[in-house]
């Protein structure tokens, strides 16, 4: 056990370890509260003392609920080394949380964008005090929880940061390889450039390539070897990416590398964030500053995605659920415009529905605020977009998910093992997601097409009720045709009448041909009336299609098979330790 001042923790239980030092966790003497307790190592004592004092100067003037706290400054009571005391994340930092095997393929869209927001806020607090970080990354990224059980996110270790002004630069080298701009990395890792001075832009790309890290829950840049076994050829790939590009991967050793202006399929995100997020990605992952986005230009693209709408819409005519960001000033023609990108389906063919009830905006409304024409949603219960075509609208993608099913070598490695294991552990889980997705997604299509059919429903047995009013007047032409012919026979010049513009014989035959579509119009909405009906042709098409049900237990087979996947990744790992113990 180690005691400061106010302070204490055991050596044992330690939160993460540094290049200057490691950090522990610890309880206030006398309050028993939890702390972050960051002790310099001998590397660390060693350094000048000013920039042992930096992170804790920087830490004090910070203040801010995405920047993690700092509580005291204290020495160890035998050695007398520094003691940093800041306030614990007990969630772990992003980089271990992206490690887990659920979150392989990235983060959850929610949790991303809980990331974003909090990431990008502490960012923010940091310009304003003209602080330049110089290491972002996930492992400096640590999740604390609130009182209300929601998790946010802190950025930590300011060993590296300094104060630097707008058009400064700095000449230090500092960072993590695979994190790094390029310029430094030449400098750093490969040691082929010349010194030069760097502006506090470095970190957009650090930022830049953890927001990709953490939406796909892998680096962009990838040789295939590994960043750090072939570090030339990974900055190759950074500094010779085309532009708007916003990965590169090599696949097999001595391929070319595949470059790519999308998020891979694999990446839990909507497609409608996905294109919001995807110019902000490319517009900071550039190794030319003249090229790379301002701080300013960061913040307010960021700032215009985070402060967007959500709204569901599941799209029948695709079988699709979508997740819709829209500003909260948009038109609603503006959103029938943005979902006409979406989908396929044109503004004049698009139908809105909600809990079984129409949706539609006035000709006076469609100019107005959508925000006040539309409902709260949820996944569970979304806004239905229908097509009032009868052509297709347009399809969506296949979901062709790429993901990496491993095999277990034959030979025992119980390290390769562990690996293995976790892969199938991550992918059991990753197919669990998407089927369930799958099965929720049929659930509200089987709802859609109920409302859809109760709305065929009822216009049929309307256009029934009016055809039957037509009926009536055609019986009542008929009538009227039938005495006006008496009256031709009895008259003088009915030749003359016969043959007029506007005859009877051509009005009885324009009456016969549209009794006669009449007829086939009737036989035609009495077919249509039957098959909406319970237990009809349309009924069951549309209610009872083939797909996921209940009765198939599907979905929980499949969540058995990931729990079963981690079981053995839990255990694989376990022999591992003891092994190596």
């Amino acid at each position: 056990m180690q005691l400061s001042q106010n302070y204490t923790w055991l050596l044992t239980d330690v939160l993460g370890r540094g290049s200057t030092g490691c950090v522990y966790h610890g309880r206030h003497r006398t309050t028993g509260a939890p702390s972050a307790i960051k002790v310099l190592s001998v590397d660390g004592m060693r350094r000048p003392p000013e920039l042992q004092e930096r992170e804790s100067r920087v830490l004090a003037e910070l203040d801010h609920p995405n920047i993690v706290r700092l509580l005291a400054v204290e020495e160890e009571s035998v050695t007398r080394h520094r003691v940093v005391v800041m306030e614990v994340c007990s969630g772990g930092s992003l980089h271990s949380i992206l490690n887990e095997p659920e979150n392989a393929y990235g983060l959850s869209e929610d949790d991303f964008l809980q990331v974003l927001s909090d990431v990008v806020a502490g960012m923010n607090h940091l310009r304003e005090k003209g602080i330049v970080h110089r290491d972002l990354k996930p492992g400096n990224i640590m999740r604390a929880f609130r009182a209300d059980g929601k998790a946010t996110y802190k950025l930590t270790d300011f060993d590296t940061a300094r104060w630097l002004e707008d058009g400064e630069q700095f000449v230090s080298l500092c960072g993590t390889e695979e994190y790094l701009h390029p310029d430094m990395y030449a400098r750093a890792v490969l040691r082929t450039s010349q010194p030069r001075a760097y502006h506090a832009t470095v970190d957009l790309w650090s930022i830049g390539v953890t927001i990709y890290h953490v939406a796909t829950g892998c680096l962009p840049f990838r040789p295939h070897a590994g960043p750090r076994r072939d570090q030339k050829l990974m900055h190759q790939i950074t500094t010779r990416k085309p532009k708007g590009a916003i990965s590169g991967v090599q696949e097999q050793a001595n391929e070319k590398i595949t470059w790519s202006d999308t998020l891979p399929s694999s990446c839990l995100l909507s497609e409608c964030l996905k294109a919001l997020l995807v110019p902000i990605l490319a517009s900071v992952l550039e190794a030319d500053p003249g090229q790379c986005w301002s701080f300013d230009q960061f913040f307010a693209a960021t700032k215009d995605l985070l402060q967007r709408e959500l709204l569901h819409v599941y799209s029948l005519p695709q079988h699709t659920l979508h997740r819709v960001y829209y500003h909260a000033h948009d038109t609603w023609a503006q959103l029938q415009e943005l979902l006409s990108g979406l989908t396929g389906v044109t503004p004049d063919l698009q139908l809105f529905f909600n809990e079984g009830r129409p949706l539609a905006a006035t000709a006076a409304g469609a100019a107005a605020a959508a925000r006040g024409h539309l409902p709260a949603t949820t996944p569970h219960d979304p806004v239905v977009l229908a097509s009032a075509g009868t052509g297709q609208a347009q399809a969506a993608a296949p979901r062709q998910i790429e993901l990496h099913i491993p095999t277990f070598s034959r030979n025992t490695d119980m390290l390769q093992d562990v690996h293995t294991a976790q892969d199938a552990a991550s992918a059991a889980i990753q197919i669990h997601r998407l089927s369930d997705r799958v099965a929720q997604e049929q659930v509200v299509a089987r709802r859609a097409a109920s409302w859809i059919r109760s709305k065929f429903e009822d216009e049929t047995r309307t256009a029934l009720q009016r055809l039957a009013e037509v009926k009536v007047r055609r019986d009542a032409a008929g009538d009227l045709l039938h005495k006006t012919r008496r009256l031709c026979t009895l008259a003088t010049r009915q030749e003359q009448l016969t043959s007029a513009p506007c005859g009877v014989t051509e009005v009885e035959a324009a009456v016969r041909s549209a009794c006669g579509r009449l007829e086939e119009l009737e036989g035609r909405l009495m077919e249509v009336d039957a098959s909406c009906a319970p237990g009809g042709d349309l009924s069951a098409s549309w209610c009872q299609s083939v797909g996921f049900q209940p009765s198939d237990c599907s979905v929980e087979r499949l969540a058995v098979l990931a729990k079963l996947s981690l079981d053995t990744l839990v255990q694989f790992d376990r022999d591992l330790q003891q092994r190596s113990e």
